[in-house]
C-alpha cells in the first residue's frame, strides 16, 4: 500500500480531453490502497489566511470551479517502479471505467 503520509505529492489534472469523474477516480483510486485527495478543496485566495481581504468564491471563479477537480497522486523519491505502475495502471483502469 503506498502511504499517502510519506508522500509527496504530484497533481493530477482534470482539465483533460476526458472526463476523470474526480469523485469516482479518488473513491477507485483509494479502494485500491492508493492515498489521494483533492489537492486545494479550499481555493487559496479563500483560506483563513486571507479572510481579511473579503473576498468571495465569485472573486475567483476559475480557482472555485477547479477545486474539486485537481487530485494529489503519491509521487515521492522513495517510490519504487512497483509502486509508480500500480498508480498509473490503477489511474487507467479508473479513467477508462469513466469514459
Amino acid at each position: 500500500m503506498i502511504k499517502i503520509f510519506d508522500a509527496l505529492f504530484g497533481m493530477f489534472s482534470n482539465d483533460l480531453a476526458i472526463d476523470l469523474g474526480t469523485a469516482n477516480t479518488l473513491v477507485y483510486l483509494k479502494g485500491k490502497g492508493i492515498g489521494t485527495g483533492i489537492h486545494y478543496p479550499i481555493p487559496l485566495p479563500l483560506l483563513n489566511a486571507y479572510r481579511y481581504l473579503g473576498h468571495t468564491a465569485a472573486d475567483f471563479p476559475v480557482a472555485s470551479s477547479l477545486k474539486d477537480e485537481i487530485l494529489s497522486l503519491p509521487m515521492y523519491g522513495d517510490m519504487t517502479d512497483a509502486q509508480a505502475d500500480t498508480v498509473i495502471t490503477s489511474l487507467r483502469e479508473a479513467v477508462s471505467r469513466t469514459t
